[in-house]
């Protein structure tokens, strides 16, 4: 006599501990491709200096200056002596391409100038919005000193304070009485 085991429907199998879950990038536009361009050191190092500012890498610095180049009134060239002799690789999407080969054709100028154009015009507006940014915060700091002003007073500007205003219970009193002095003598 043969004996059969029943197959029960078989579960699923939980896992058990940690269940690692993939993040999903999101797509990237596809570039184009990319193009090298020739540079001095001195734009290569304005560049990066403008990147650590900006915190970005320099292909995204780069990318945005590009694409932003129907935001761009007029470009800076840079005035260096000496001849270009690093690379950068730069790369942009097809619309991109059109636009700088558009603007190009439109100035009779290379490729190559307008894009060192574009990235330097970028460059010279980070370096202005960051200097604005530093003086705006150094009159900040500049104001909030003023805030909090000590005065000494003599024992005679005491009693003199005391006979017009009345007995000093708390600083807090002086500081009141003098700032609403103060507004007044202001306004």
């Amino acid at each position: 006599m043969k004996i059969t085991k029943e197959q029960l429907p078989s579960k699923e199998q939980k896992k058990r501990g940690f269940q690692w879950f993939q993040k999903e990038e999101p797509a990237e536009k596809p570039y184009d491709g990319s193009v090298k361009v020739r540079i001095t050191e001195q734009e290569y190092n304005a560049v990066i200096s403008a990147c650590h500012m900006k915190n970005e890498g320099y292909k995204s610095f780069v990318r945005t200056a590009l694409e932003g180049i129907d935001e761009v009134d007029e470009l800076t060239q840079p005035q260096t002596e000496e001849d270009p002799k690093d690379w950068l690789t730069l790369e942009f999407d097809k619309d991109v391409k059109e636009r700088l080969v558009a603007a190009a054709d439109k100035a009779r100028l290379p490729l190559e100038t307008i894009v060192r154009g574009l990235i330097w015009t970028k460059v010279k507006q980070t370096f202005k919005a960051q200097k604005e940014q530093d003086e705006r915060r150094m009159e900040q700091r500049r104001k909030e000193s003023y805030r909090a002003v000590m005065i000494r007073l003599e024992p005679e500007l005491i009693q003199q304070y005391e006979s017009k205003f009345g007995r000093i219970n708390s600083i807090t009193d002086i500081e009141y009485t003098l700032k609403n002095l103060l507004q007044k003598e202001l306004a």
